[in-house]
Formats: C-alpha cells, sequence, structure tokens
C-alpha cells in the first residue's frame, strides 16, 4: 500500500497463523461493505470450502464470512490500550480542528460500540470521505497495534501525508 499522496509505508500482514475461533478481529480493505471496515468481531470458525472466516460482529450484523486479507487478529494485550490510543488521537484531533477553526461533522447516532463513532469520525471527519486515505490509515493503526515497538515506522512526517490525517495518527502511535 501507498501513501494516498504517493510516498510509501509499512502495510500490516494479516496474521493467519494466530487466527482461531474466539480470538478478536478488526475488519479491514472491504470493497464490497466498506462501512465494516474498522468494526471488531469475534471468529467463529473457518469454512473451508468458501475459503472465509466466520466473523461474529455482535447485533444488528450477526455472524458474516470474510476473507482472511480482510482481517487484522488483535492481541488481547494490544487491545486494552486502545482506549487510550484512540482517546489521544481524538484529542489530537480535536486540537487540530480548534487552532485552524474547522467544524466537525457529529456523529451519526446509529453509530455505536466501542470503535464504530471512532472510525466514522476518522473516515469521515479526518479523511474526509477518501476511502484511500482512510484506508492507508486503518492500516496504519492495524501496524501500530500489532507491533507496538515500531515507534518511528511508519513514518508520518512525510510532508505529501495529509496534514490532519498525519496528526491523528502520530498521536494514536505515540499513546500508550
Amino acid at each position: 500500500l501507498k501513501l494516498p499522496q504517493g510516498g510509501s509505508a509499512m502495510v500490516p500482514k494479516p496474521a493467519a497463523a494466530k487466527m482461531q475461533p474466539g480470538a478478536t478481529v478488526q475488519l479491514t480493505g472491504l470493497q464490497a461493505r466498506p462501512d465494516l471496515n474498522g468494526k471488531v468481531g469475534t471468529l467463529t470458525e473457518f469454512d473451508a470450502v468458501k475459503e472465509r472466516w466466520g466473523v461474529n460482529l455482535g447485533k444488528p450484523e450477526g455472524t458474516k464470512l470474510f476473507k482472511d486479507v480482510n482481517l487484522i487478529v488483535l492481541e488481547p494485550d494490544v487491545a486494552s490500550n486502545m482506549p487510550i490510543r484512540f482517546g489521544a488521537a481524538l484529542a489530537a484531533d480535536q486540537q487540530w480542528c480548534t487552532d485552524r477553526n474547522i467544524l466537525q461533522r457529529a456523529v451519526p447516532s446509529g453509530r455505536t460500540g466501542p470503535l464504530e463513532p471512532i472510525m466514522w469520525h476518522f473516515q469521515q471527519n479526518v479523511c474526509r470521505g477518501n476511502q484511500e486515505l482512510a484506508k492507508y490509515g486503518m492500516s496504519v493503526m492495524a501496524l501500530v497495534k500489532q507491533t507496538p515497538s515500531l515507534k518511528q515506522e511508519p513514518l508520518l512526517d512525510d510532508p505529501k501525508l495529509n496534514g490532519r490525517v498525519a496528526n491523528f495518527l502520530r498521536a494514536f502511535r505515540d499513546a500508550a
């Protein structure tokens, strides 16, 4: 994956070896249902015929089948610091907007759960609906979640990267 404005970045690889029923996963890179990108669910079972994992997304979506390339396994210890990371990223974005007098769209009332409102805010406010930029940002967040020791990777000081997106991602990376 490349930066939307032409730079390059590290991209998380699916953790197929860690995929097992009961694992917590995040959906990413979905084309047919981009509204599900960022949602978190639990692996149920692998359908060998369809070569898809069952993921229980809770209500109202229920269990759906996904390719392993669209799943990011969240490690239990990594998942526990997510509120800290997202809190820091949201605070940094709020300050960014305040400093630049930028108004934000309110998260629709139908967006519930711990991650869905944050991911909507990231996709619609921070990335301004740019799906390619949002996909890149979610890949960076997934990489940080999977490998927190990569403090300086990916490089978020690339001038080709949207400043607001870079600000959000740096705060996410540097928290916790």
